[in-house]
């Protein structure tokens, strides 16, 4: 399942059907949300751990 946090603090869900992570080119993690690449967002293991955080905009906060 994944969440979307709005500037106002509201939440929306939806399910996932794939998930993977790649590297680029340039070694920084892609995520991938049933095919489709997620440019700003972190992924959490069913342990509540994180596994990978993407972001355009700050390369330098990127895990996995």
């Amino acid at each position: 399942m994944a969440y979307d946090y709005a500037a106002d603090g509201s939440r929306t869900h939806w399910d996932i059907h794939t998930c993977r992570v790649e590297r680029s080119r340039d070694n920084r993690p892609k995520l991938f949300i049933d095919d489709l690449i997620a440019a700003g967002c972190d992924l959490y293991g069913r342990d509540g751990k994180l596994q990978a955080r993407v972001c355009k905009d700050q390369p330098d906060i990127e895990v996995g």
